[in-house]
């Protein structure tokens, strides 16, 4: 039986035996890097090298022991030629450093006897020794890119066995479908690889996207529709869960938040419900996935106790810190100092937000019914010369500035959301928003797109 390939490289090596048979299936299987096989390797050369080197002095000196007991003394025409010595021992080296390769290698028989056979086995062996990924034109020596060692001169068979090219091979990029080395081509640049085909199509444009908060999600729809499409325009009549509504769309997308929204109110329909500490659980529950849950539940059981106990009244007004106008005097310490009738910049839901999005959306649905101006955030049944609450508010959310958009163009406006001017409508444009040809740019203006 052949001696394995580990068992020749670890000969050398004070090896546990408890981890003995696990290294030689591991360097017979090579499942190592070739790098350290070849380390091994060469490691495993050099001890048997300085194995060799201390046989040999060992041995020269037991040689002149042995001469100096056992020769006679003899006159000087007698002596030994020293040059006959010298050879003597150079024939005996060369003799230790044969044995040594021979325990190191595969005996030839075996490997003769493998060569013979015609198996997949004896054909992986040869494909080692010459692959056709290394071509034969280059210098003596082969220099790894990368990791910068240079091969040492190392039997081909050793080097067949660990799957290292041989001295004088440069590495080179062939397709191994074809026959004789055809269409061989050498690349010098590692980081283009022949097997990616190059791209055809040039590189797709890049599309300049608008900054967060800026283009509504809604589409903008004619100018004769029923409502815009907002959540507060179906629960204006109901300043309690409008303030909700709006709570559930702060940080989140309206497709998640406004069924959740509906399946609350229809779950626990009135204040008192929501400020029930027995149905804190539930309402936690059924809200957790739109995030901020405890914030989100905090800020409801905050409404429903302030619209039981101490609801917003005409006429009483609370101070809404840096809102549009900011210019109201220093802020005051709580919100029993902040109640006061003559506070003429505050609004009536100041003692239960200070939120800029939740104080616009009430200003715009609800005020005018609680003040009793009309019936309606419109203006139905108002009386007189009327401007409706809406009209005066100059949002910061996309949605409600898309929303006053639409309300300024029903009465024959173009209103600008960042400034509050107004220009008379141009009739390309109502035609374009009544046909459905408008959208948004990056920048968040509605602009006309296809003909009519």
């Amino acid at each position: 039986m052949a001696p394995r390939f580990g068992d020749q490289l670890l000969q050398v090596f004070d090896v546990p035996a408890e981890a003995y048979d696990f290294l030689v299936s591991v360097l017979d299987d090579k499942a190592a890097p070739p790098y350290d096989l070849k380390l091994i390797f060469d490691q495993s050369l050099i001890a048997g090298a300085e194995s060799w080197y201390h046989q040999l002095d060992r041995d020269w000196d037991l040689d002149s022991s042995s001469q100096a007991l056992s020769t006679p003394k003899q006159d000087d025409a007698q002596v030994e030629d020293p040059w006959a010595a010298t050879d003597r021992l150079i024939q005996h080296a060369q003799s230790l450093a044969n044995e040594a390769a021979v325990s190191l290698l595969p005996c030839s028989q075996s490997k003769k006897k493998h060569r013979d056979k015609a198996t997949a086995k004896a054909k992986r062996q040869a494909d080692a020794a010459s692959s056709h990924y290394w071509s034969q034109d280059g210098d003596e020596s082969f220099v790894s890119p990368t990791k910068g060692f240079r091969l040492a001169e190392v039997p081909s068979t050793a080097i067949s066995r660990l799957n290292i090219p041989a001295p004088g091979l440069q590495p080179s990029c062939v397709y191994p479908e074809e026959p004789n080395g055809a269409h061989e081509s050498i690349h010098t640049n590692a980081g283009v690889s022949p097997y990616f085909a190059t791209p055809t199509k040039a590189p797709r444009p890049v599309v300049p996207r608008p900054s967060p908060g800026i283009v509504s999600c809604l589409p903008f729809p004619p100018l004769a529709s029923e409502s815009f499409g907002l959540i507060q325009e179906q629960v204006a009549h109901d300043p309690f869960w409008l303030l909700i509504a709006v709570s559930f769309l702060v940080k989140t997308k309206g497709e998640h938040a406004i069924p959740v929204f509906l399946r609350v109110k229809e779950r626990f329909p009135a204040p008192c419900d929501i400020v029930n500490p027995e149905n804190a659980d539930e309402i936690f529950g059924m809200i957790q996935h739109l995030g901020l849950g405890k914030n989100r539940l905090g800020l409801m059981q905050k409404y429903a106790h302030a619209f039981m106990f101490d609801p917003p009244r005409s006429g009483v007004r609370y101070r809404v810190h840096y809102y549009e106008t900011r210019e109201i005097g220093r802020p005051l310490e709580g919100h029993l100092a902040m109640a006061a009738e003559n506070v003429t910049d505050g609004w009536e839901i100041g003692h239960m937000t200070q939120g800029r999005y939740t104080v616009d959306s009430w200003r715009i649905f609800c005020r005018d019914v609680l003040l009793g101006r009309a019936k309606d955030w419109d203006g139905k049944g108002a009386k007189g010369e009327f401007q409706p609450e809406w009209m005066r508010v100059l949002p910061a959310d996309k949605e409600l500035r898309a929303y006053l958009r639409w309300m300024w163009m029903r009465e024959g406006w173009e209103w600008d959301p960042a400034t509050g001017e107004r220009k008379v409508l141009r009739e390309e444009m109502r035609r374009a928003v009544n046909e459905g040809r408008v959208a948004y740019d990056i920048y968040g203006e509605l602009q006309i797109v296809g003909e009519s």
